[in-house]
């Protein structure tokens, strides 16, 4: 499996179904996680209760980032360029793979706290 620099755990798991051909079940109010047979050593499909699918996707990713520890400093050089960026009010540009340029501004925004004259209510 790759790493992409910017893995979160929501991701991994949409990863690790996908990787697992994980179906997900709702029965009793309950969320199961079904693996098939293939991934299985004895060859017999398995519900995994979501809450430990849950587990084992935090598991994996707190893995990922101990054994990889240059990620981390890699993400974290990311997100200050990125606010680096911000301040100076400059686009992130790059170049993916496939040779597409792309561009992303950030905006800083402030909000305003509103009073509706109709309901005199914030």
């Amino acid at each position: 499996m790759t790493i992409p620099y910017g893995v979160s755990v929501p991701t991994l798991n949409e990863d690790l179904q996908k990787v697992f051909e994980a179906g997900i079940i709702f029965e009793n109010n309950k969320l199961y996680i079904s693996i098939p047979g293939k991934f299985i050593k004895d060859g017999k499909s398995r519900l995994i209760i979501g809450k430990n699918w849950g587990i084992l996707v935090n598991m994996i990713y707190k893995i990922l980032y101990s054994m990889h520890p240059v990620l981390k400093d890699f993400t974290d050089y990311l997100k200050n360029m990125s606010k680096l960026l911000l301040e100076l009010n400059c686009p992130v540009v790059w170049v993916s793979p496939s040779g597409m340029k792309i561009n992303t501004t950030n905006i800083k925004f402030s909000s305003i706290k509103v009073k509706s004259s109709i309901l005199k209510k914030r």
